[in-house]
Formats: structure tokens, sequence, C-alpha cells
């Protein structure tokens, strides 16, 4: 440093620090570390022990060099520009004594900078909004003193009780767990989950609040926050930072866990004593949220919740996001550029995990917000408001993960630009030319297309008999599920009014023939005519009245498979004309029948092999094709036989008849199966169809993905 800088870092005087500071003095990473708490502006800073020494040296009499010369007298190698860089980092931050015409320029350009805010900031901001409420540590203080036996060790071994009772509740009862999943997967349930989520986020941050009081800290802000138009909750306890021990730290960002999963195994205690129905379904998505949320979320240190800071002050490094974000980030720049502007905590400590955290915490948020899109669609589709769904996904990813991105490649680029060479270095030219051939690669890699769906095994004949006459079922042959072939006699309609025709008419046709038998051989020629013809008449009153009586008795039409629930309650029961009696289905001749969306059927052309899996065949797979006339007209509302198996998997409402109609349009593609599949396959088993759409490469399918996420038509 030249001796001009030497004097003029010397020259500025800065102000002491402030008396109304707290400091706690800790050890972390193995080094002596104060942190200071600003009561007014409720933030928390981290110095060296020496530079907090040099703080205190700041009195506002000496200047930069002064202080400097001081600190040598205590031990502290630190020169005049040191000592006003501490001090100008102290100043910038508030920490130390200024006029109050300082105070309020530092609040004027604070209020500039929020108004120069762009739309897009204004926005997230709405997305996730921080609104502080009250100061409860008042509240809080009062009420710890009652829970107080909360922090005893009774009561750690009665929450370990609970939990390991929750525990086994789960294990044994583990088998029932899918079928309970799909039960509570309902608009109405996830609604009351939402609500019982808001809910439960309140008793967690209450956990962590009291916590704190507990060790001695305040809590001066309670507020709400908003994520993604969510509301929930929250307790600002960073005052326990200024805790001394590791413990008392640890314990209070574990609280609000502990109270969750103490939810979680009462709700799984509740769930398995209660009977199928509503309640048992909002316990079971209690115990859910408080378990499995907490373990993805909470307690997962990838996320910047409990389980974060947990870590954060087990290891004892402070801003440890920030830390392995950067290290990662370095990590990025050097396979990238081939080396990196920032400082990398990786080449300084050694700690190479801390690089690995941060690709590891990316990774996740990554996974997440994939997850947080696709529930958005789900229950946008639900509400029959898929549109808005996929808008608002689309904001959230772009803000999540677009917009980081794009301004770390921009900053980037305004690196390199001021770098030799510039933009066109040739180690940036070639790292650039390699990454984009094997992106290419990468991209024309063949990946086999056989996607997989659900299916309802349908018969590919079906015989419906209907009464051609009114009559009574008298007389029944068969029996559901009975084998019958063409032809075969199944059941009578006893109509006395048919018997009384019948004999009225042979009444007449014996009585005409009596009337032609007199005439014949009298010279009578008109009356033998007459006598003729009523002849005529009651023998085709006859025929007509023996033809219905034929109607009365139904044959089956097809080889097949009696399929009339409960047809032998029916026995004595009367039918219209038109009215359906019996349904019979070809049971050597199905197929699997696979609804498939409109934006998708035309990718399962026929003849398109097929791999046919049916529930309940001992795994047993058929091969088959897409059939020749392979889709079906689209459904305007879906056949009984595939809302009844389908249900779950398929977008679908009730509308005011109470039939279920598709939120999408969906096509069927019929998919036959052989003939030796008759033996252990029966109509209406649900059956899983994977097709064999050949390869494609990686970069088609992710481009046809993207396409169908932002077609608009898709997504009316």
């Amino acid at each position: 440093m030249s001796a001009a800088m030497t004097s003029a870092a010397g020259g500025w005087t800065p102000p002491p620090l402030r008396p109304d500071l707290a400091v706690s003095m800790q050890r972390r990473e193995g080094r002596r570390t104060a942190i200071i708490k600003d009561p007014l502006a409720r933030a928390y800073f981290k110095l060296s022990a020496d530079d907090h020494e040099l703080a205190q040296l700041l009195d506002g009499r000496r200047d930069c060099a002064e202080v400097a010369a001081a600190a040598a007298d205590h031990g502290i190698r630190a020169d005049a520009a040191h000592v006003m860089a501490i001090a100008r980092a102290l100043f910038d931050r508030g920490l130390l004594v200024a006029t109050p015409a300082f105070q309020k320029a530092r609040q004027q350009a604070r209020l500039a900078r929020q108004q120069k805010a762009g739309w897009l900031s204004k926005l997230f901001g709405v997305l996730f909004a921080r609104v502080s409420l009250m100061d409860p540590d008042k509240i809080l203080t009062v009420l710890e003193k009652k829970v107080r036996w909360c922090w005893s060790t009774m009561a750690f071994r009665l929450y370990g009780l609970l939990c390991l009772a929750g525990l086994a509740v789960v294990i044994v009862r583990s088998g029932e767990l899918p079928a309970a999943f799909e039960r509570s997967m309902n608009l109405p349930n996830l609604l009351a989950a939402w609500v019982l989520l808001v809910a439960v986020k309140v008793l967690h941050e209450l956990g962590h609040g009291l916590t704190c009081k507990h060790y001695g800290g305040e809590v001066r802000e309670l507020g709400l926050l908003v994520i993604v138009l969510s509301p929930f909750f929250y307790v600002n306890v960073t005052d326990s930072y200024l805790f001394p021990r590791r413990h008392q730290r640890i314990f209070v960002a574990a609280a609000g866990i502990a109270v969750e999963l103490v939810i979680a195994s009462l709700a799984a205690i509740a769930w398995a004593a209660s009977r199928p129905g509503p309640a048992q379904e909002v316990l079971f998505s209690l115990m859910t949220i408080t378990s499995v949320w907490t373990v993805l979320f909470n307690a997962n240190p990838l996320m910047k919740f409990d389980g974060y800071y947990m870590l954060s002050d087990w290891t004892g490094i402070a801003n440890l996001r920030a830390r392995s974000m950067n290290a990662a980030t370095g990590v990025l720049d050097r396979v990238l550029f081939g080396r990196s502007p920032l400082d990398n905590d990786v080449k300084k400590s050694g700690l190479n995990w801390l690089a690995a955290f941060g690709l590891a915490s990316m990774a996740y948020l990554l996974m997440v917000v994939m997850g947080l899109l696709a529930l958005l669609h789900w229950l946008a589709a639900e509400a029959e408001l898929k549109w808005a769904g996929d808008l608002l996904g689309v904001v959230l990813f772009f803000g999540m993960m677009g917009l980081p991105v794009w301004h770390y490649f921009r900053d980037r680029f305004r690196w390199l630009a001021g770098q030799p060479g510039g933009l066109w270095n040739k180690n940036w030219l070639s790292r650039l030319g390699i990454g984009s051939g094997l992106i290419g690669l990468l991209l024309w890699l063949p990946i086999p297309m056989k996607p997989v769906r659900q299916a309802v095994i349908l018969p590919v004949h079906t015989a419906v008999l209907r009464a051609e006459v009114a009559g009574t079922l008298s007389e029944l042959q068969v029996r559901t599920g009975q084998q019958v072939k063409k032809g075969d006699l199944l059941l009578v309609l006893q109509s006395p009014s048919l018997q009384s025709d019948l004999r009225a008419a042979e009444s007449q046709v014996e009585a005409a023939q009596l009337a032609e038998a007199r005439l014949i051989g009298a010279q009578a020629p008109g009356l033998l005519a007459e006598a003729r013809a009523e002849l005529h008449a009651a023998e085709a009153l006859l025929k007509a009245a023996r033809a219905n009586v034929q109607k009365s008795a139904l044959h089956s039409p097809i080889d097949g498979l009696v399929v009339t629930p409960e047809l032998t309650s029916q026995t004595g029961r009367g039918f219209q004309p038109g009215e359906v009696v019996c349904e019979i289905v070809s049971a050597n001749h199905l197929e699997a029948m696979v609804p498939v969306e409109e934006n998708s059927v035309d990718k399962i052309p026929p003849r398109t092999p097929a791999l046919i899996r049916a529930q309940g065949s001992s795994g047993t797979a058929w091969a088959s094709f897409v059939a020749e006339e392979g889709q079906t007209e689209p459904f305007r509302q879906l056949p009984e036989s595939i809302s009844a198996a389908l249900e779950k998997e398929l977008a679908v409402i009730t509308d005011a008849g109470g039939h279920m109609v598709p939120v999408e349009t969906y096509f069927g593609v019929r998919v036959p199966l052989p003939a030796e599949a008759a033996e252990s396959v029966k109509p209406g088993m649900r059956a899983s169809v994977r097709f064999d759409r050949g390869t494609s490469p990686l970069g088609a399918w992710l481009w046809d993905r993207w396409l169908e996420f932002m077609d608009p038509m898709h997504r009316l």
C-alpha cells in the first residue's frame, strides 16, 4: 500500500459502536467469533474476535491510523486500511453512531431502491410476501412459564414414546397406506388438508418461539408469510444466534419439527383406531403432511428451513447456504469457463463437501419446483382451472429457476467481456464447442418410447337382450357368470294376455274351419268365399299370437358369458317391451380399452405393438397390437365400466345427472387380447398396457413435453 493511500485511510475518524448493541462471543469453525445483534433493525452480524476488538477501539476521536496503532498495543496486527474497511462495513450496516441526517438519508435510499424494483420483483413480492403483524414477546413469556414442563426430561421421553408408537402403527398397517392415499386424493380432502397444514404451521412456529423464550431469547416479531398464495404464520427467532451453547440453538431450530412429529404420531394412532370414512381420510392427510412434509422440507438441510439451520449450527458454519452455493457456482464456472471470478470457499478451507452440498441443494430445488408444477397442474385440472394453474406454474418456474439462471449467465458473460481476449478467448471457445457437442450428442441420444397406460378389460362383442313383449320372468335357465352357446334358451317371460290371445286365435281358427266345411258342396259360392276369407284372417291372428308367445322365450344370440348381476333375483319381476332383461359378452374375445388424451391419441396409431398385463393374472403378459380401427369416438361421458375402474387415474367431474364427465377429451384405444388370455382374464378387470413406439431423440421428447405444457389448446 502506498503512503498516499495509507494517509487517506488514516485521515477518517470513524464514530464509535452503538451502545445498544448486544454481543455474544461464541466459537464457530474453530475460531472465536462475535455475534452482534442490532435491536432496532432486528438484524444480526458476525465478526471475528480480532475485528470485534478493533471495533471496540473506535471512539470518534481517533482516526484509522491511530486506531491501528492502539490495536498493536492489544496484540492485534492491523493497518489503517483494514481498520477503515471494518469501520466502513459497520457504518454502512448502521452499527456505528450516526447523525439523524445520515440515518434519514439511508432510509430514503432504501425506499428509493424499493420503488425502483421492477414489475417482476413486485409480482414475486405477492407470491412470496412477508408481513409483520405484532410483537408476541410478552405473550410468549407468560405462556412459556405455564408450559415449562415441555422441556423436561420426562417430556422428552414422552415425545420419544409417542413417535415410536406412531411409527409402529405405520409399519404394522403399511399394507393399507397405498389404498388410504388413493382415497385421500380428492379435491375436498385436499382442501381440508390445506387448512390443516396452515393450522399445524401455527403450532410449528409456536414451538420455535416458546423454545427460544425458554433459553432466554427474545421473540419480537410474529407475521404472515405467503408462499405461492398460501398463507403461513412465522415467528422471528433469530435471537437464538446469541445463544452461546450450540445445543440450545439446535433445539430452537428443531422445535417445530418435534411439534409436527408428535402431531403425526397422534394422528397415526387416531387413524388406525378410526372407522373408514371422511374423518379417517382427514386423519390420514394430517398424518401425511406432518410427517412426509417435515421430512421432505422442514427437516431436509437441502432446503433453507429448520434442518438447514440445525446443520449450520451443528457444523458451526455461518451462512452455510450462501457459501455452499458459492462453492458450487465456482465448480460450474470451472467446468464452463475454465476459471471462476468468485473467491471459492473450497480452495480456501479444503471443505470439498461444501460444493457437493451446494450442487445437491440446486438439484433438490429443481425437483421441488417440478413437483410444485405438477401439483398445481393437477389441482387446477380438478377445479376446471387448468390454464390458471399452468400460468401460475410458468411464473413460479421462471422466478425460482429461470431468473437465477439468467442472472448467472448474464454476470458471467459480463465478466468474460472484461477478461483478456473478451468473449472470444480460446479457452472459453474450446469449452463452449466441446460442451455444445456433448449436449448435441445427448439430445440426439435415442430413448425408448414405451408409455404405460391404465386400461379396462372389456368384451369385443356384447349382446343385450330386451323384452319384446310385456311379461313376468317365470322360467330362468341360466345364472350370472354362466357360459352359454348361441341359440341356448336363457329365460321365459310369462304373459297371461298372450296365452289368452293365443287361445282366442285358436278358437277363431277352429270356428272358421267348421264354417268353411259346412259350406263346401253347397251351392253358395259367395258364402264359401266369405268363410274362407274369415279362415285366412283367423289363421293370420293365430300366427301373430304364436309369434308373440315365441318372443317371450329369449335365446342367446352369441357364444358368451352371462354378466347380468344378480340375475336369479329377477325371477317374478315384470318387464315392459324394450326393457333390458339380460346381457351377454363374448368371453373368448376380449380387448383392453385404454383412455388416451386427445393430444396423445395420434401418437398411438393402429398396429402399434403393445404388452398387456392384467391385475390378478399372476404377472402374465400378452403381446398384441392396437386394432386396425383402434380409436373410438371421443367420450362425451365415460362409460360406466371405465369410470368405475379408472376414476382415480382420469381427470373427471360428476355432472348434474351423476355421470362421470372427463375434464379433457379422451378417446378409447382398443388393444385385442389373444384367445388364450380368456382363461385368466375376465371383463371388468383393470390392466396396464405398455405401448412400443420405437425410439425418439431425447431432444424431441423434451420438446414434446414442453409443447404439451405450453400448448393453449391442450390447457382448455
